[in-house]
């Protein structure tokens, strides 16, 4: 899911893979159990984790738990890092352009927005408003577990 906008209610940005349910799971469990995640935050706090029902172990019969395996930036580095405006304004100033588009990246880049903009045209798809200071309409078009009511974007 691509939840996008301007004036939501917190500045967030992460990608977050849900992995599908394994088909024929290896331990006999009649409780359904939840899809392992690769999160990665963007920021604010830098952070890939990778979250993963996990057997308990020892005696008792299977029993699950999600567990966290966790790679946060802000953990392995204590001391305070620029902002990324000053990383920008340091770079201008030593004639760093990477981060910097040059004209035939910001073409590419226009064409893949013009074709997905008239796909979606084409398909009858509207921009969806929302209240400021909401999270926007997301939470009504994905089901309990995070994923998209829709069969598949592939249909």
């Amino acid at each position: 899911m691509l939840r996008t906008g301007k004036r939501m209610i917190k500045r967030y940005s992460e990608i977050v893979i849900n992995f599908r349910e394994v088909k024929h799971n290896i331990f006999p469990s009649k409780e359904k159990l939840n899809n392992n995640k690769l999160i990665i935050r963007l920021q604010p706090e830098e952070r890939i984790e990778l979250i993963q029902m996990t057997k308990i172990p020892g005696p008792g019969g299977y029993r699950y738990k999600p567990i966290a395996l966790k790679l946060d930036y802000n953990d392995s580095f204590k001391e305070r890092f620029p902002e990324a405006y000053e990383r920008l304004i340091v770079d201008v100033i030593r004639g760093n352009q990477t981060l910097f588009m040059r004209q035939d990246e910001l073409q590419a880049a226009w064409t893949w927005i013009e074709s997905v903009t008239s796909s979606w045209k084409a398909a009858g798809m509207t921009n969806v408003l929302y209240e400021a200071g909401t999270w926007g309409p997301g939470d009504d078009i994905l089901n309990e577990d995070e994923s998209w009511i829709t069969k598949t974007w592939r249909e």
